[in-house]
């Protein structure tokens, strides 16, 4: 099968030719690497290995919607500019696709030197469906239009885009072997961008609200709640060795914390 990747970047062109140099690595040997970019102005376009188109900024989904119809594979493969597959990613990726019936496969996706302090993104069991790790074949992805564009916050198109698919009764599976690491992002002591992506789950959920209700919450109240104020205190329990070393850091932890919870809660309330 003819695989097109297509990564979606915007201003990252020290971490994008990392992703680059992996995908060129790759132990694959029908593929293509495809690049939007989303409006840069750090010299991403002087990048080589990668098939290259630019847009005006218009956000990640608008990008990929583009590599889509810029792409000429069979498979159509999402990773982030900030990724690094590895070498058997393509390869492992690919392999459910030999039943007919799967229309996506996400992959295993992993971080590294994570704190309390970082955001990082994993999907070590499935469900999660984020563009940072899955491929799709191409005529199912037209079938549902590709991405919406109109989420206010980019956050939350992937996991649309999934549940279209399987919307039209189009399998997903996950495969633990096709890993891509993606690096853990340290956080500021308040992100405004961070918390309002959050509001674009109640479009989710009013689009799709079985599969709303299974793979994320019974509704976006409550999984908004946890979000805001029982994941904090998850994250003390997962990182009580880091908070015995370093006690006085849980005091900005609360903080941050504290902060983007309210802030979260004060928009939903006014929305």
């Amino acid at each position: 099968m003819q695989v097109s990747v297509i990564v979606a970047t915007y201003n990252r062109k020290d971490l994008l030719e990392k992703t680059i140099e992996s995908l060129k690595k790759q132990d694959y040997s029908d593929y293509e690497i495809i690049v939007i970019d989303d409006g840069s102005t750090d010299g991403t376009e002087e990048i080589t290995g990668m098939k290259y188109f630019k847009q005006q900024n218009k956000g990640p989904a608008a990008a990929r919607n583009l590599g889509i119809k810029k792409s000429s594979g069979e498979i159509i493969a999402f990773t982030d500019d900030d990724c690094v597959p590895k070498q058997d990613w393509i390869k492992n990726l690919v392999r459910p696709f030999s039943d007919p019936k799967v229309g996506a496969v996400e992959g295993k996706t992993v971080s590294s030197n994570t704190t309390p302090f970082t955001s990082q993104v994993q999907n070590l069991r499935g469900g999660g469906f984020q563009t940072c790790n899955i491929a799709y074949r191409k005529h199912v992805i037209d079938s549902v239009q590709g991405f919406d564009e109109n989420y206010l916050y980019a956050f939350n198109e992937d996991l649309d885009l999934a549940f279209k698919v399987m919307g039209i009764g189009s399998k997903i599976v996950f495969n633990e072997n096709a890993i891509v690491h993606h690096p853990a992002i340290k956080n500021k002591l308040f992100n405004k961008k961070k918390v309002l992506k959050h509001l674009s789950d109640f479009k989710l959920y009013d689009r799709f609200p079985k599969l709303y209700k299974k793979y994320k919450a019974k509704n976006p109240y409550i999984g908004l709640f946890k979000q805001a104020f029982v994941s904090p205190i998850k994250r003390i329990i997962d990182y009580r060795k880091y908070f015995l070393r370093r006690p006085l850091s849980l005091v900005p932890f609360l903080i941050m914390n504290t902060l983007e919870g309210v802030y979260l809660w004060t928009k939903i309330i006014l929305k």
